[in-house]
């Protein structure tokens, strides 16, 4: 039987490569307030980096896959996902682009990146409750618009563990 857990970012950065974000601290819960940024001209948000997500998966668990979502839109349909990157370690893991750069919608819309059935993440080997657990791992976004005047409005960042109990041991449950 495999437990699932969601969780939220509990620490925000704003990488400061690219326009400032406002109101960062808004995509740590789904409540429709969102963090925003207005990238002057063409050009990019800078990266918003979410860590921090209170996992406390079990030592010795079998992680059955990991799934990001990012509830996010745009004042307009031509502003894309410039880079979705896990974090791992407090660095991004820059062999896994997980953006496809698709245009980002005018209403808001989830879009998941990784799998729930796919626990070899990161391209070299398993995801592991170590990595998981600590505060240091997470999920960075960047957008690009692609004109003056535009908002991108990023309403959460959640990721999802899916995972087996130890050694056949007792499952956990966490909600």
């Amino acid at each position: 039987m495999t437990t699932t857990v969601r969780a939220f970012s509990a620490t925000q950065a704003d990488l400061a490569d690219g326009t400032a974000w406002t109101n960062i601290g808004n995509v740590g819960a789904d409540d429709g307030t969102p963090a925003t940024c207005r990238p002057a001209g063409a050009g990019f948000t800078a990266t918003l980096r979410a860590t921090n997500f209170g996992f406390s998966i079990p030592a010795g668990a079998t992680i059955i896959g990991v799934l990001a979502e990012v509830e996010a839109k745009s004042d307009f349909a031509d502003d894309v996902e410039n880079s979705i990157k896990w974090v791992v370690g407090g660095s991004d893991a820059a062999s896994l682009e997980l953006s496809d750069f698709s245009a980002l919608p005018a209403a808001y819309s989830v879009r998941s990146f990784g799998s729930l059935a796919l626990p070899d993440l990161f391209g070299n080997g398993n995801a592991t409750p170590a990595i998981l657990n600590a505060a240091d791992f997470g999920v960075q976004v960047q957008y690009s618009t692609a004109d003056a005047l535009r908002f991108i409005y990023v309403d959460y960042i959640a990721i999802t563990v899916g995972y087996q109990g130890p050694r056949g041991g007792r499952l956990l449950r966490m909600r």
